[in-house]
């Protein structure tokens, strides 16, 4: 112990015209600096706190860019000071005389900058009341302030400039060096978190702080034998071998969370969105990720067993946009895989079977193409699943920009559509479609009835219900086709569902906030249909259901010819089954939440059982004894 004192002190020796040259001359310049500066340049926390802040940082400042260089630059200054240089049994004595000095100078130094700083602000008649902060509950805090936050960062790294003085000839550009190997470490970090959005914000990564300074004492040692007897370059090779093993656990942490983030435990996913269920209903088709901010990834269900398998990473996002021509409630057995990287459609998932499909591409129109084996199964899916069907009841169906009608002898109209590209998004409004892009509305014969206007529109047979995007709020606008347009009465105020049947349309009517009945109406001669709902549902929301959240021509149906309605409110949903044969309003399931969660209609496997997804599980609930069974994940059933 004596030994390292007297190291110590040598080192002190060496140093001391440094650093009492850089103290004098920067904590003037400083105390003249801020003397002069302009009031309005201060920044919020006040000019005393300020102050102080420069001058704990001044101190910092002189350990990181002065003391721990010149713990290696003395040995190639001053002769009797070349401790390196000595025997092997003085490597130890030296290292720790230096070791001791650094920690004396790290605690000194900045002390020694409060201080002096202290002084300044009392004599300029200033304080630092502003560092602490207060609430009404009387709690005081300390003012984060980014300057002091700095100086931490910089204390942390001393050891490391160290060390890394060990790797230059004569120790010089140790800072230089060290800033350039925490740069390539950054830049790793950068590269991990850059694939994984949203990650850094949910990393735990303070906890890894108290590696920093004993790691960078490690290497410092480790670089400081391996001078002796040889150069830079051998104290380079031996620290970084040293660091890179320090280094590793926090490198397989990070590693570790960036693949559960690209490859999360499937069974305890969060925001678990189901896209489809195959038409047998035993597979789903879903995204989800490992925590609430994360990027999703796509994943099949197995409803029977509960399993599931990743589909897609977070860069592919699966579309039902074959054919070209979408909207919200198509056949969804065939998913597009859509690769960001590459902004290229690459592959096809077929949800009935289970498996991928390669994709072709059509040399004249660019559309992707199934495999010859899929396509016809593809065209037929697209006509028999078509949700579209025409006033008469007949199906029609989108072929790229061709209207398709069948025609009651059996025969297929085609009609062009004029759209600026395939692939346009659309959607059903009743025996209509609109063209989002272009905002137009065609009915199923092709023409256009309306262009650039309303709010909600609504073709039923040859007339149309919309609201104007001008006017009176819920001042709802009738005509036929080539007519002229007149206030629709008996919808003021009102929310349109949609085609109850072909001929009628399904509303409610709000009023105070509360939707207070509904009823149908018949746009044709005006009849309205009132329907009566049990007592004791009301809410601020009213909306219909349908499996997926897909539409259609008509609005969706269970397997018994019933439609659903949700009642929303601050307690829960209420679902409401309205029978198309008798007109009659029941209860058909009630949830009451506590959480926050709700239920999400996916289907309804047979006409005495509904799926339901809820948070991150999928159920199968018993419409008459309310039974439920958690088909996923796997562990809760």
């Amino acid at each position: 112990m004596n030994l390292a004192l007297t190291y110590c002190y040598k080192e002190w020796h060496a140093q001391r015209g440094t650093l009492l040259a850089y103290t004098l001359l920067v904590f003037a310049c400083l105390g003249i600096g801020l003397s002069i500066t302009p009031a309005h340049y201060w920044p919020e926390e006040g000019d005393g706190v300020l102050a102080l802040s420069w001058f704990v940082a001044v101190g910092v400042i002189g350990v990181v860019a002065f003391v721990a260089p010149a713990l290696v630059r003395a040995e190639f200054h001053h002769a009797g000071d070349q401790f390196v240089r000595r025997l092997p049994g003085a490597l130890g004595p030296s290292f720790a005389g230096k070791l001791l000095f650094l920690a004396l100078a790290t605690l000194a130094l900045p002390l020694l900058g409060l201080a002096v700083g202290e002084v300044f602000v009392k004599l300029n008649g200033h304080g630092w009341d502003d560092l602490f902060r207060w609430d009404w509950t009387g709690e005081v805090t300390v003012a984060p302030l980014l300057v002091p936050t700095l100086c931490g960062a910089a204390l942390l790294l001393v050891p490391w400039v160290w060390a890394i003085a060990t790797w230059m000839p004569s120790a010089r550009m140790a800072l230089g060096g060290t800033a350039l190997f925490v740069l390539l470490l950054g830049l790793g970090a950068f590269a991990v978190l850059r694939l994984c959005p949203n990650l850094g914000p949910t990393l735990e990564w303070s906890s890894w702080l108290w590696l920093v300074a004993p790691l960078g004492l490690l290497v410092a040692a480790v670089s400081w034998c391996a001078r002796r007897g040889g150069g830079a370059l051998r104290s380079a090779r031996r620290g970084l071998a040293a660091a890179a093993i320090g280094l590793l656990p926090p490198s397989a942490w990070l590693a570790q969370e960036a693949w559960v983030y690209h490859h999360p435990d499937l069974q305890q996913l969060h925001n678990l969105t189901v896209l489809a269920v195959s038409t047998d209903g035993t597979r789903a088709l879903a995204r989800g990720a490992a925590r609430y901010d994360f990027s999703p990834v796509s994943l099949a269900i197995d409803l029977r067993t509960g399993e599931a398998q990743q589909l897609t990473g977070i860069d592919t996002y699966l579309t039902n946009d074959y054919p070209r021509g979408f909207w919200n409630g198509r056949q969804a057995r065939f998913w597009l895989a859509y690769e960001r990287s590459s902004e290229q459609l690459s592959r096809c998932y077929d949800l009935d079977t289970g498996s991928w499909r390669p994709l072709s591409f059509d040399p004249r129109s660019g559309d992707p193409v199934l495999p010859p084996e899929l396509r016809a199964d593809a065209r037929d899916a697209v006509r028999s699943h078509s949700p579209l069907h025409s006033a008469e009841g007949r199906l029609v169906w989108l072929e790229g920009r061709d209207l398709c009608r069948q025609e009651e002898d059996g025969s297929v109209v085609r009609q062009s559509l004029p759209v600026r590209r395939v692939g346009f998004p659309s959607y059903p409004i009743g025996h209509g479609i609109r063209i989002v892009f272009q905002n137009d509305y065609y009915d199923f014969r092709g023409r256009l009835v309306l262009s650039g206007e309303g709010t909600s529109v609504w073709v039923v047979g040859d007339r149309l219900l919309f609201l104007p995007p001008k006017g009176p709020k819920g001042e709802w606008q009738q005509k036929v086709f080539g007519g002229e347009a007149e206030p629709c009465a008996a919808l003021a105020g009102c929310k349109v569902f949609g085609l109850f049947d072909d001929t009628r349309v399904l509303c409610a009517r709000f009023r105070h906030g509360q939707w207070t009945h509904l009823f149908l109406y018949r746009p044709a001669d005006g009849h309205i249909d009132e329907l009566r709902v049990p007592d004791g549902v009301q809410s601020q929301l009213l909306t219909h259901e349908s499996p997926c959240r897909r539409e259609g021509s008509l609005l969706a149906r269970d397997p018994a010819g019933g439609l659903w309605l949700c009642a929303h409110a601050k307690d829960g949903e209420t679902f409401l089954r309205i029978d198309t044969a008798s007109l009659e309003v029941t209860r058909v399931l009630e949830h009451r939440r506590g959480d926050g969660s709700y239920y999400r209609l996916l289907g309804w496997p047979d006409a005495h059982h509904v799926l339901v997804s809820q948070d991150q599980r999928i159920l199968r609930l018993h419409l008459a004894t309310g039974e439920r069974s958690v088909l996923f994940p796997k562990e809760l059933r």
